[in-house]
């Protein structure tokens, strides 16, 4: 069972937390450390948990910062898209709205000057009936009516030509009216897509400095609780160092094998076996 090391005191180390957890993960087998002894890798590895765990929650509160930071990037530039399209909306309805009152006026002003010129025809007509033939010979008479009816037909043929001009006129002016009008609607639509196209841009090169920030940050972290983990281990180990092991010195003249075979290699240990068989052998025969 782990002993509740008091001695050792660090804010990733809880001496009676400690216990808690050993009962909670005392069926895992933990890291294996040989520079510290029982008690320091019982510290470190208690210690150990609590950094990572204080790592994952930086981590993840990095995460949702970053999701956050991505999130509010795409609803700005949805946003902006929305004001682009808004504001096209507005400014389309606008132009057709003044061409519309234009184009209105224009056929307001041809009412007008067809009915000032069938006016006037109408006046000089009306001053050629006038005209009293009574007092005349018959023959003045006839000729005088004969007058009269070509002024009549000269008057309603140049009001047909007149009102024909003021007609076309009109025409012209409202095709100019609608011409102008799609091609200020035209440079509307190009503007609106070329703003929507350098949003796109914007965002994707924003988005792609918050990931870049992203893992920047995430690597920031790691390193700095690479140091943590370190400067932690040290001073566990500092406290709860491994004794190292004693070793006995050899005489560089003495052998642990009377056979002097101390330091050979198995080859070597397998040649001076056989030599001592065959100088056995030779004994025995000589004998």
């Amino acid at each position: 069972m782990l002993k509740i090391f008091h001695a050792y005191a660090s804010k990733y180390y809880d001496p009676v937390k400690a216990h808690e957890y050993y009962m909670r993960t005392r069926e895992l087998k933990g890291r294996s450390t040989t520079e510290l002894n029982k008690e320091g890798k019982e510290v470190w590895k208690i210690a150990k948990s609590n950094i990572q765990e204080e790592k994952k929650e930086i981590l993840a509160a990095e995460k949702v910062r970053h999701n956050q930071v991505m999130e509010d990037l795409r609803s700005n530039a949805s946003d902006s898209r929305k004001r682009i399209s808004d504001r096209l909306k507005e400014r389309i309805a606008q132009i057709t709205e003044l061409a519309a009152d234009r184009i209105k006026r224009e056929s307001e002003e041809q009412k007008a000057d067809l009915e000032g010129e069938r006016s006037k025809t109408q006046t000089s007509i009306d001053r050629l009936m006038a005209e009293d033939y009574s007092n005349l010979s018959k023959e003045q008479r006839a000729q005088k009516i004969a007058e009269r009816k070509e002024k009549l037909a000269r008057l309603r043929g140049d009001l047909k030509e007149t009102s024909a001009d003021i007609r076309e006129e009109t025409q012209e002016d409202k095709s100019q009216i609608r011409t102008q009008s799609s091609s200020e609607k035209s440079q509307e639509r190009d503007a609106a897509s070329a703003e929507r196209e350098k949003l796109s841009s914007d965002l994707k090169q924003s988005l792609e400095s918050a990931r870049e920030a992203y893992s920047a940050a995430k690597e920031q972290i790691r390193q700095g609780f690479e140091v943590t983990f370190n400067t932690e281990f040290d001073a566990i180990k500092a406290q709860y160092a491994a004794k190292p092991k004693s070793t006995k010195k050899k005489d560089s003249g003495e052998s642990t094998d009377p056979r002097g075979n101390s330091g050979k290699s198995a080859a070597e240990k397998q040649k001076i076996r056989d030599d001592l068989y065959k100088e056995r052998t030779s004994k025995t025969k000589s004998k």
